[in-house]
């Protein structure tokens, strides 16, 4: 059976980002996800495009971010693509004050099961895993 699959492209505009949160947490409940893992998912969208959105873009420039959402085994799996600045939310720790407000960054980092990130031709790349509760997914 196919794990269902959500591919979605927005533009880098804050407007954006709220609404695809609620189609986000739409898809998972769709797929039978419980509701507190369909908001964590939800929230984790959220921060990461909001933040990228602030922080990815210093010249305003127009561009899009690439979001995939995988719902499979125990997990989901959400992946985050855009051509902003570097910047690895895995490794990055609350105390190196500067610039970026980290709150959502801890957030995700505690509802996470894992984090990963990679800069591949350009892309800032980062894949969420979220643990689904047992005997579900």
């Amino acid at each position: 059976e196919q794990s269902p699959y959500l591919d979605v492209t927005i533009a880098n505009e804050k407007s954006q980002a709220t609404g695809i949160s609620e189609k986000v947490m739409r898809f998972c409940s769709n797929h039978h996800v419980d509701e507190k893992t369909s908001m964590h998912v939800g929230l984790a969208v959220e921060e990461m495009t909001v933040n990228t959105i602030e922080h990815g873009y210093k010249k305003q420039k127009e561009s899009s971010i690439d979001i995939s959402l995988r719902i499979g085994g125990n997990e989901i799996i959400l992946a985050f693509r855009d051509d902003g600045i570097p910047f690895d939310p895995a490794s990055y720790r609350e105390e190196e004050k500067n610039i970026y407000s980290t709150s959502g960054i801890s957030m995700i980092r505690a509802i996470a099961k894992d984090m990963n990130y990679s800069r591949l031709l350009g892309l800032n790349c980062t894949i969420i895993t979220i643990a689904l509760p047992e005997g579900e997914g």
